[in-house]
């Protein structure tokens, strides 16, 4: 009876540690570089983690559920420069193009079931682009005529105004009028590119240290009984 209790209660506390280890609201840091400027554009984007899986396809028009939160500054460009929320925008693919990536290391050169994730060089001398996308839309200008980049026209007035998605991992400051700028990293926040490496997820965590409670418990029954 007293080996059965306790077995109960080291299950449970696998449970419990499992549950308490599932993924949360994740921020991530984004980066774009101008290849031929010196523009550059700084972001997150903080994620619901029960809500994006891999691989998968994802145009979140804005407000959407995953999408806790988004920001991006532009700097060095000729008209552009600035800073933007989420409230400026109405739209954020992601798209994996069939990979299972990893969403606790840096995205960006990942495999695919094409090219690794993210922009090639140049991006559009690729005629058969397979790569993925990741990008941002102001004003619903991410529904071209196939739903890609078709048919984008750079809003009216005096800017500047936020950048938006041109091609596949590519913006351009002042909605799109200027300086084009390819992504070069989406990784978590707090984690530096050239050592965003994977590590063991907060429920792989969990279950290992639940599995060795119930071990442990189960062990310790046996010795006592």
């Amino acid at each position: 009876m007293k080996f059965r209790v306790l077995a109960s209660l080291a299950l449970a506390s696998m449970f419990t540690l499992a549950h308490a280890g599932a993924p949360a609201p994740q921020r991530y840091t984004l980066e774009w570089a101008s290849p031929t400027s010196g523009a550059t554009a700084t972001g997150f984007i903080e994620l619901d983690r029960n809500l994006v899986t891999t691989p998968g396809v994802y145009s979140w028009f804005l407000p959407d559920p995953a999408v806790l939160d988004f920001g991006i500054t532009v700097t060095g460009s000729a008209s552009g420069d600035g800073t933007w929320t989420i409230a400026d925008y109405s739209e954020i693919r992601f798209d994996t193009n069939g990979g299972a990536l990893d969403l606790d290391m840096e995205l960006v050169g990942q495999p695919t079931s094409g090219n690794p994730w993210g922009p090639t060089n140049p991006p559009r001398g690729d005629i058969g682009f397979d790569s993925g996308d990741f990008n941002i839309f102001v004003d619903g200008q991410g529904n071209g005529t196939n739903g890609r980049y078709d048919d984008l026209e750079a809003p009216s007035g005096v800017g500047p105004f936020p950048p938006t998605g041109v091609f596949f991992f590519e913006i351009a400051a002042n909605g799109g009028s200027g300086e084009s700028m390819l992504l070069t990293s989406f990784r978590p926040a707090g984690v530096p590119q050239a050592t965003a490496v994977p590590a063991l997820s907060k429920i792989g965590l969990a279950l290992l240290l639940g599995a060795l409670t119930v071990f442990g418990t189960l062990a310790m029954a046996r010795r006592t009984s």
